[in-house]
């Protein structure tokens, strides 16, 4: 199931996506803008794409957008909890944000090591 929530208190958007059509994603972009109005420039990301399907070529100007309002909104840290199995949607996405803001996201194996990760990072910026 495709989810977007902000943490106010951990500063952070966790993204949970599986699938999509172009309407569905249409509407994952409107709830990333949403839920980043909520967070502080400086925030971090957690992107769970252990289940991500990737979408159509001809949809990936969706996912350039959304993280391009990520980016535009403050976003500092990213990183994609990754399913090895599933490279070729974390490909997509490593593509789509590199070409739409610049950034590079850090992969994990789990969401508690994704935690951690940011954790560590938000509490310790020069890292």
């Amino acid at each position: 199931m495709n989810e977007i929530r902000a943490d106010i208190r951990k500063n952070r958007i966790y993204i949970c996506l599986e699938h999509g059509n172009r309407d569905e994603v249409r509407g994952i972009v409107n709830d990333i803008e949403k839920e980043c109005k909520k967070l502080q420039r400086g925030f971090s990301c957690l992107t769970d794409i252990r289940n991500y399907t990737p979408i159509s070529e001809n949809d990936e100007d969706l996912l350039i957008q959304a993280q391009i309002i990520l980016w535009q909104a403050g976003m500092t840290k990213v990183v994609r909890v990754i399913n090895s199995a599933f490279e070729r949607g974390q490909m997509q996405l490593e593509r789509a944000s590199r070409l739409s803001a610049g950034y590079s996201a850090a992969a994990a194996d789990t969401i508690e090591d994704a935690e951690e990760f940011l954790d560590s990072e938000m509490n310790d910026p020069e890292r």
